[in-house]
């Protein structure tokens, strides 16, 4: 089974990965600049962002194809995962191909753009009425590295943090002289994470995960990573209350509410690290319960895809 999928953000492609491998499919993303300079791919309107995602610089570990080799293939599924490109691919191959939109982020169901929509493959807490054949999930994602957490740390991974997000921060570490400390992300003193494996390093070794986005995230791939390794999430609640990361939002444990304070922020951390390790598997226990990606496999995400192809 072949798969044609849009890389536009590397955990996301990654998950999708796992996935096709329960499917028994190979995943290829799109290669080579005609994507970009004939209008069919264009997560960002700049010849730099086309070339990142599109040469064999950034990606080239991951099979690709051209625009006439994607043209000329007979895909047995295509998912697009920004919405910049549903209209064009579901254009290019719905007379021949199931496309199915991976939904991560809050997207407005009944814009233009999403005129055809049939197969919602749906990570976030929005509607999608006009699908024909919808499933909500949590996208798998692969272990961290095997690196022993360093319970007096705090780190954060949101790119371009805002002014307040900055200064709660900062605020924090002033409460907690002795933790480790760290900004990550573009827009940041450390910058961005270069390479996955780094990645996973860094979401092994933190204790706990800073993570304050004012709209909240469709799905938050840090957070569930987070969670799915046991971290505590520092969060402010009425950013998150109505996504997909409120099933496993539980006070004190697997959450710590920023809305509440920076000193009783603290004080929580403080008192989350007296019995770390057991609250760590209760984390986990609590992320396995709501989002098993074995379990969601079998009860939704098989009958699913097996929808999809026998449409």
């Amino acid at each position: 089974m072949k798969i044609l999928v849009d890389l536009h953000h590397e955990d996301l492609y990654r998950s999708l990965l796992l996935l096709a491998e329960r499917l028994g499919a190979d995943l290829f993303i799109p290669k080579g600049l005609e994507w970009y300079t004939e209008g069919k791919w264009c997560v960002y309107d700049h010849i730099n962002t086309a070339n990142q995602f599109l040469s064999n610089e950034s990606y080239g570990a991951y099979p690709g194809v051209s625009l006439d080799e994607a043209r000329a293939t007979d895909w047995d599924m295509v998912i697009v995962t920004h919405c910049n490109h549903f209209a064009t691919w579901n254009e290019m191959f719905s007379d021949r191909s199931p496309v199915v939109l991976q939904v991560g982020n809050n997207w407005n169901y009944n814009h233009e753009q999403f005129m055809g929509v049939r197969n919602v493959l749906n990570s976030t807490s929005t509607q999608w009425p006009q699908a024909l054949n919808h499933v909500r999930y949590h996208p798998e994602l692969e272990p961290v590295a095997d690196t022993a957490a360093n319970p007096l740390s705090i780190y954060s991974f949101c790119h371009y943090p805002t002014e307040t997000a900055r200064n709660l921060f900062s605020e924090l570490g002033k409460r907690l002289p002795d933790w480790d400390m760290r900004l990550y992300g573009a827009g940041t003193d450390r910058c961005g994470i270069s390479g996955q494996d780094n990645v996973l390093r860094l979401a092994a070794e933190c204790g706990f995960l800073f993570q304050h986005k004012a709209g909240g995230d469709g799905y938050g791939i840090n957070i569930h990573r987070a969670w799915a390794n046991g971290k505590s999430v520092i969060m402010d609640y009425d950013h998150y209350a109505d996504k997909m990361s409120a099933m496993c939002m539980v006070d004190g444990l697997s959450s710590i509410d920023l809305s509440l304070g920076i000193d009783a922020t603290a004080n929580a951390v403080t008192k989350y690290v007296e019995d770390y390790a057991a609250n760590s598997d209760l984390i986990k226990d609590i992320w396995k319960r709501n989002c098993d990606p074995a379990t969601e496999w079998i009860n939704k995400l098989k009958p699913f895809f097996e929808r999809v192809l026998n449409d």
